[in-house]
């Protein structure tokens, strides 16, 4: 049941270790081994679309059902003070400035392009002619009839006209994959980060909607595994929400349903 964790099942698991307000947090932070750094990172990872939280969800899971969904309170509490404070704000816009895409590098007009290659070119047959002069004589010819045509070539309207192309058609597509980048990096990284939040919390009302928390184990192989297969293939933030049991998760989705409320989304 490893896997990555969306926003909901930190609402459940870790975040907890910073749930109780500063002074309360220390000690669970402690019980979970978690420390406020890495509650931080795990935050900020939730929002980008999970993280796994590995050991953290030991401690959690070993507190009584009353006790995990007067948890999820206390982390709710605490993120939305963490996801407003002026510290995360500054952490996600950060984060948005390296992740924006850099433009293509343009060298100058399509013109300047065919210049460059052609004083690249140019230099490289110089290289040539020089390498030339030092063959024997009986090899010189054939290589200095290679030279001339390709020095033809490099002349010929036509092959210029399809350089030209190549070049504008290049200039063309590195623009669009730039564009497309941008238009990904707007909708992943919006200037307001409660966009992508009510994002991840819809996700966790989504997938934590149809937990059936009557589902079966069995023992199988040295671990537990779901009677049902259609159980056994769900994502592991379903099982998270099946482990942490029913109270949890209706508490979960009760806190994520006012958050959104209050987002406004």
């Amino acid at each position: 049941m490893k896997g990555r964790r969306t926003i909901g099942t930190w609402m459940m698991i870790v975040a907890l270790a910073t749930g109780a307000g500063a002074l309360g947090a220390q000690t669970v932070l402690s019980r979970l081994g978690v420390s406020e750094t890495h509650a931080h990172e795990i935050s900020m990872s939730a929002i980008m679309g999970g993280y796994y939280v590995g050991s953290a969800a030991k401690p959690f899971l070993a507190l009584a059902a009353a006790a995990r969904s007067a948890a999820v309170g206390d982390v709710v509490g605490w993120a939305k003070a963490y996801y407003g404070s002026p510290a995360f704000k500054k952490v996600w816009a950060d984060q948005r400035d390296n992740a924006k895409p850099k433009p293509p590098e343009v060298k100058g007009t399509v013109d300047d392009e065919l210049k460059a290659q052609d004083a690249e070119q140019q230099a490289k047959l110089d290289d040539t002619q020089k390498a030339i002069a030092q063959m024997p004589p009986d090899q010189r010819a054939a290589m200095e009839s290679m030279v001339k045509q390709m020095q033809a070539q490099a002349k010929d309207p036509a092959m210029v006209a399809m350089r030209r192309q190549s070049i504008t058609l290049q200039r063309a597509d590195d623009q669009k994959r730039y564009d497309d980048d941008v238009k990904k990096w707007g909708e992943e990284y919006p200037a307001d980060p409660n966009v992508v939040i009510a994002r991840r919390v819809h996700e966790f009302l989504t997938f934590s909607a149809d937990v059936n928390f009557d589902a079966k184990l069995v023992a199988r192989n040295g671990r537990q595994v779901f009677v049902d297969p259609q159980y056994e293939s769900k994502p592991s933030n379903w099982k998270m929400c099946y482990r942490a049991g029913r109270d949890a998760t209706q508490a979960a989705r009760a806190a994520a349903t006012a958050w959104l409320k209050e987002l406004g989304r």
